[in-house]
């Protein structure tokens, strides 16, 4: 029993100190990847949902709509929000290997937000159940 008693490492050793420490900014790395992985993929989305609106949105014809994309103002926005995916893609890939998946839902869930907010779209409770049930996927992943 002396002999356990010696091997098994106190709370106050070195190298156990290490390792919470080592542990906590882990931990705390990971939290900050995840703080700056959502707000820039709901970012990303945001740029990509207001393309689609700028571009396909406001043409009259398919051809309009094909070639309103290559537009400077549409083609700028479309080019930063690809630029935040990025970087949210990036942030994710650090956090989760779900990251694309966790991408997906989040931008569903921005692009149901955003047609509501500047498009007028019917809240409907069965809407929200869906826009839950997405949240909860992801919340899900992120374990």
């Amino acid at each position: 029993s002396q002999y356990v008693r010696e091997k098994t490492p106190s709370k106050n050793c070195a190298m156990c100190l290490s390792i919470r420490l080592f542990y906590r900014r882990l931990v705390h790395l990971s939290s900050m990847q995840w703080m700056l992985f959502v707000p820039l993929t709901i970012v990303a989305y945001i740029g990509i949902a207001w393309f689609a609106q700028l571009s396909g949105g406001s043409s009259s014809t398919p051809l309009q709509a094909f070639l309103s994309a290559i537009r400077p103002f549409p083609l700028l926005v479309v080019t930063v929000a690809n630029m935040f995916f990025a970087l949210g893609a990036y942030y994710g890939f650090a956090s989760t290997r779900f990251a694309i998946p966790v991408m997906i839902s989040i931008g569903a869930v921005t692009a149901f937000v955003y047609s509501v907010v500047f498009l007028g779209a019917q809240l409907t409770a069965l809407k929200v159940f869906g826009i839950i049930v997405a949240l909860s996927g992801v919340a899900l992943m992120a374990l």
